[in-house]
Formats: structure tokens, sequence, C-alpha cells
């Protein structure tokens, strides 16, 4: 009888601690989508960080390799395309930026890979997001008509150094163009990927949703990545703090909706304690 008693009080306390933990689940899934964004700021910030970890899974678990066979399956049934030559035209306009710049092309895949992590959060289709990963890895191309002594200048840009860099969304968007019926909208990631939400940003001074979802995202991770990069003139911001001026900046130079998405997998999750 004691045994059936303890095994009856054991039943009870783990009907009791999954109900707790599935109420935490559904609180913290609530209070992320329905908090100011300020409140869910202050909530990541109490939390442990697990950028890293989470950046690392994504660069492994998004590699070219499967982006390259995602090419090929999307690509196989169009008779009047080679997906082959579609995946050859993407890795060579990257390997050609890498060796443009080198921090460049580290940057570029950086920003791949958190942007594959937001495109997650987002709950894009897995199609939508593959294809917003490769638009986020060329983001840059651009800055293959940027000499390299600007990229590499160790210190500010003056006026018309600025206005060379500012040109590469354009001229990213023309070197990219070949793969425009490829990757449909999300090729005009790297057009837009300077706009910004309040329509101060360049080169269209788009606004709001006319700037494209991919280029709302990239804006996002583009900048968290160049904040939190090592450079030869500025120390790098911390993730707690480029988290922070991320906030800051939803719905001026940030989608807010975008801001919380990155927010959300920045940081350790509840259900995790």
């Amino acid at each position: 009888l004691p045994a059936v008693e303890g095994g009856a009080q054991l039943g009870w306390w783990t009907i009791v601690v999954a109900s707790a933990l599935l109420s935490l689940l559904v609180l913290d899934a609530a209070a992320r989508r329905l908090l100011p964004l300020a409140a869910l700021l202050q909530l990541t910030l109490a939390l442990p960080d697990r950028a890293p970890a989470r950046l690392k899974v994504a660069l492994r678990g998004t590699s070219r390799t499967r982006l390259e066979a995602w090419a090929r399956q999307t690509t196989i049934a169009r008779l009047d395309d080679d997906p082959g030559e579609r995946v050859r035209q993407v890795l060579s306009l990257a390997a050609a930026l890498h060796a443009h710049d080198r921090m460049t092309g580290g940057h570029s895949e950086r920003v791949r890979a958190l942007t594959a992590i937001v495109a997650e959060e987002l709950r894009l289709s897995d199609d939508d997001a593959d294809k917003l990963q490769w638009a986020a890895l060329l983001h840059d191309i651009g800055e293959l008509d940027v000499p390299a002594a600007i990229l590499d200048k160790p210190g500010p840009l003056d006026d018309a150094e600025r206005a060379v860099i500012r040109r590469h969304p354009m001229d990213g968007a023309r070197i990219a163009e070949p793969l425009q019926s490829w990757l449909g909208e999300w090729a005009d990631t790297v057009v837009h990927h300077h706009e910004r939400f309040d329509g101060t940003g360049y080169p269209d001074g788009l606004a709001g949703e006319r700037i494209s979802l991919g280029g709302r995202i990239v804006s996002v991770t583009d900048a968290y990545d160049t904040m939190t990069a090592v450079t030869s003139y500025r120390r790098p911001r911390s993730p707690l703090e480029a988290r922070v001026e991320l906030a800051h900046a939803a719905g001026t130079q940030f989608d807010p909706r975008v801001v919380r998405a990155f927010l959300n997998v920045s940081r350790e999750r509840l259900r995790w304690l």
C-alpha cells in the first residue's frame, strides 16, 4: 500500500511540474508577442545569452552545401534554366567578394547565418528562407565596385568615400540581376538593405513595408554584425549593447517586427530554464 501511495504521489507531482512548465512556455510565447518592445528587451537582457551557440548552429545547419541542394531541387523542373549554373554564379560572386575584401566576405557569411535564425523566428517557409539566405550572402556584392583602399581604410571615411560606399546597393542589384528570376522578390534584399523604416535610408528613400521584407530583415542582421565586429578604428560593441541599440532604433531605422524577432532568438528562451 505505501508503494502504491508513493507511486500516486510521484505521478501527481509529475503532473504538477509538467503543467507548470507548459504554462511557462505559453506565457513566454504570449509575452514575446504581446509585450511592448522595451519590456521585451528588458526580459531578454535578464536571461543568459545563447546567440553565439545559435550562430554556430546556423552556420553548420544552413551550410552552402544544403543551399546548393535546395537550388538544384527548386530549379530542376525548369528546362530554360541550369540550376548548376545558378549555384556557380552565386558562389563565384561570394568568392569574388571574399577575395576582394576578406572582412566583407566573413561579414556576409555571418549575416547569412543570422538571417537564417530570424527567418526561422518569423516562420518563413523553407523555400523563402533559403532564397533569403542566398540574398543575404550577396547583400554587399556591390562592394566589388568599391576600391579596396576605401574598404580597408583604418578610420572614418570622408564625404567622397562615403558617396562611393553608398552606391553599393545599386551596384549590387546590377551585379546580381541575372539571379532576379531565380530569387524572385528576395532579390530586392540586395538593393534595399540600407533603406530605413522611417524613409531616410538609401538608395531610394523607401519607408515601411515599401521596403522588401528581405531588406528589412538583413538591415537588422547586417547592423548587428557590423556593431559587434572587430574593426581597426573602433572597439566592437558587446552583444548586449548591440541589442539595446537595435531596440532603440526600432520604428526609425528598423522594422519593429523584425527587431522583436531578433531579440527573441538572441537570448536564452525561458523554456530552457
